[in-house]
This record gives C-alpha cells, structure tokens and sequence, in this order.
C-alpha cells in the first residue's frame, strides 16, 4: 500500500510542477516561471522585465525589455521563440 501511496503523490506533484505551480511547505502556492526568471533573469532584465536589473550597466549590450516581446506577442511572453 505504502508504494501505492508514494506513485499517487510522485503523480500529483509531477501534474502540479507540470503546470507551473507546486505547493511550498506552507501550503501555498509556488509559481516555478516567476521563481525562476527572479533568480536567473531578473539580474540583467530587472524584476519588472524592462532591462533594467543590477548588472545591466555593466554589460556591453542593453538586456532586451521583456515586457516588449510580450505585448507584441499578444500578452504571452514567447517562451519558444525566446529559449528554442
């Protein structure tokens, strides 16, 4: 039974991870896109996505603004155009 509970709980945070969102220990939820652009991104695009983070002055080329590629795409960041 204990390893039929563990498949069932694996299956339900891989669906929840899928879609973007876990739980944290708190019970509330996690958004996996957000957490990620702030650690990996938000140093040169800025927390707000405008290229305006911390190292951006120091960089030869000006970060993209975010938020640009996004209204041009009809309000959806174009994640595949972006990382494909």
């Amino acid at each position: 039974m204990r390893v039929k509970t563990t498949a069932v709980m694996f299956g339900a945070t891989m669906a929840l991870a899928l879609s973007g969102q876990v739980l944290a220990a708190d019970d509330k939820p996690v958004d996996i896109g957000k957490q990620e652009f702030e650690e990996k991104c938000a140093v040169c695009h800025g927390k707000s996505g405008k290229g305006d983070g911390g190292v951006a002055e120091l960089l030869k080329k000006a970060p993209a603004d975010l938020t640009v590629l996004t209204k041009n795409n009809g309000g959806v960041f174009p994640f595949g155009q972006v990382y494909g």
